[in-house]
């Protein structure tokens, strides 16, 4: 899900960017921005950072006596990929790694969701160059398979900023869908 928010935060801009012009100071502002919020990636409130639709409000800015940076209070609005997937959810995944204990997947934004072999109902595992799992009454799961999953727990990885979720393919139409 894609939501709209508020957020308040600072820009920072070095001596040497500041111009007696407005529209190049702006435009600083701006890429500075951008910049901040490609390097945040994701926070555990607002979710996934997609793009910023509007600067709102750019306030003076202030000296930071100790780097000399000036400091601009700027409030925008952003779109970001809902703030984490929620137990119970029913989410669906791009088969990324198959190993013994399990799959790992991404979702979205999502780079780690992991579904461990115990929830694989009826799935078995079988190694070789392409290791998979087979089923007796469901398509088989490989890398490339799209996976429809439950979200068991979720989990916010600050030194990546990223989420991490557990699912699993226990209960009605879960599995492989393509």
């Amino acid at each position: 899900m894609f939501l709209e928010v508020e957020i308040s935060g600072n820009v920072f801009l070095p001596p040497s960017e500041l111009d007696k012009q407005g529209l190049i100071l702006h435009r600083s502002i701006i890429f500075h921005l951008l910049e901040d919020i490609a390097r945040k990636k994701a926070t555990l409130d607002h979710g996934y950072f997609v793009a910023v639709t509007t600067l709102n409000q750019v306030n003076n800015g202030r000296i930071r006596e100790d780097e000399g940076n000036v400091r601009f209070p700027v409030t925008y609005n952003c779109i970001t990929f809902k703030p984490k997937p929620f137990k119970g959810e029913i989410l669906e995944g791009n088969v990324k790694q198959i190993m013994k204990h399990g799959v790992f997947m991404s979702c979205g934004p999502v780079d780690t969701v992991f579904i461990a072999a115990q929830k694989m109902e009826d799935y078995q595992y079988v190694a070789g160059d392409s290791p998979m799992f087979i089923s007796q009454r469901r398509p088989k799961i490989e890398i490339g398979s799209i996976i429809r999953f439950m979200v068991l727990g979720t989990k916010w990885v600050e030194t990546e900023r990223a989420f991490q979720v557990l699912g699993s393919l226990s209960g009605d139409f879960l599995g492989p869908v393509r």
